[in-house]
């Protein structure tokens, strides 16, 4: 019958070393070899993947381990989130890890640093700017979904109707909530004075026109460039 309760489950059904790769001995821990990225720390399990993700490990609990880590995802408020089954494990090897020495030395270090090296390289890690607000937020490819901002392609065409849609919606809506002309009939006139931007200002770098319409200027954030949002 399957725990339910993390320290259970972490006493009986893990191995002794869980944060050790079935394929390595406590022994290596010191010899400087480059471990598995992932792993499965459950008893009599061999799964392991030199170069796995976190989306991998999330399959294998699901497909090899439900029936001990559902259970106790049953108690949580969160139980039916994407991430659940991997939520208990993480916690039951942490109550394994927190009965015994920490274990150090430099095959975990060389891992770890390993890991960090691809996560971080080439477009990796970048600074993505908002092109509405101007808003900066980092962006990590490895756990791109988590993050405030993501890379979008805001022209899209319907597979059905052929029409062209910008952030899921028609080009006429967009132009009636962004549109530039729109935004001048607003706010052209600044008080007291009645300064007009327009006579300052052409707004060419503000702007970014949509295709096929007579007037289909629409008003985004400076920064962020017309190219990078017609790529």
């Amino acid at each position: 019958m399957a725990a339910f309760d993390s320290q259970d489950l972490a006493a009986n059904r893990l191995r002794a070393h869980p944060t050790i790769p079935p394929s390595a001995a406590l022994a290596s821990v010191d010899d400087g070899v480059l471990w598995p990225c992932v792993f499965c720390a459950f008893e009599g399990c061999m799964w392991e993947d030199d170069f796995g993700t976190e989306k991998q490990l999330d399959d294998h609990l699901r497909e090899e381990h439900a029936l001990d880590l559902d259970p106790i995802c049953q108690h949580m408020l969160r139980r039916n989130a994407p991430d659940a089954l991997r939520s208990v494990y993480c916690q039951t090897i942490a109550a394994k890890c927190r009965g015994q020495p920490p274990i150090a030395g430099s095959s975990l270090d060389r891992t770890a640093l390993h890991s960090f090296a691809e996560a971080t390289a080439g477009n990796n890690v970048e600074a993505l700017i908002c092109w509405s607000c101007g808003g900066i937020h980092p962006y990590v490819a490895e756990v791109a979904e988590k993050g405030e901002i993501n890379w979008y392609q805001p022209l899209q065409r319907s597979d059905s109707t052929g029409e062209l849609f910008f952030l899921g919606q028609p080009l006429t809506t967009i132009i009636e909530l962004l549109g530039l002309q729109n935004y001048f009939s607003k706010y052209d006139l600044v008080a007291p004075g009645q300064v007009s931007l327009t006579a300052h200002e052409s707004f060419q770098e503000w702007s970014l026109k949509l295709p096929g319409l007579v007037d289909g200027d629409v008003l985004c954030c400076p920064e962020d460039g017309n190219s990078r949002l017609q790529n």
